[in-house]
């Protein structure tokens, strides 16, 4: 939170000047510690990939409803850049794949094996179900 209210307040110092001059009323524009605010949910959002919670959070330590606004634009340009280069999730990929129970079964899948006959004594689990494999 420190390093993204340091960058924000370094943002809203350096831009300010800028931004007077091209702004009729100077009034409109923030203060520098309102980029700070935007700058630590911006950092929380991105780091900790929580980007509603970073922004209702800042939002409720200010209880500024002028500044929601720049923290959700900042928060969303944070966390689209740490989730570019990712993958989406292919849910066909995800229906396919089992995995096999593990090695040492728990004494009620003994039961089930010495009951059900030795092939059927370690079923796969279809997780796309959420039930084991069994007939």
């Amino acid at each position: 939170l420190f390093v993204g209210a340091v960058l924000g307040l370094a943002f809203g110092t350096f831009i300010r000047p800028i931004l007077e001059g091209f702004v009729v009323d100077p009034s409109v524009l923030s203060a520098p510690q309102a980029y700070a605010i935007a700058g630590m949910a911006a950092t929380l959002g991105g780091i900790c990939r929580i980007p509603l919670t970073a922004s209702l959070l800042l939002f409720e330590i200010t209880r500024d409803y002028g500044i929601i606004l720049p923290i959700l634009v900042a928060v969303a340009a944070s966390f689209s850049q740490v989730t570019a280069g990712e993958p989406g999730i292919d849910l066909e990929d995800y229906k396919k794949k089992t995995i096999p129970r593990t090695a040492n079964p728990s004494p009620r899948d003994s039961q089930r094996a010495d009951s059900l006959g030795e092939e059927e004594a370690t079923p796969e689990t279809n997780y796309a179900s959420g039930s084991p494999d069994i007939d």
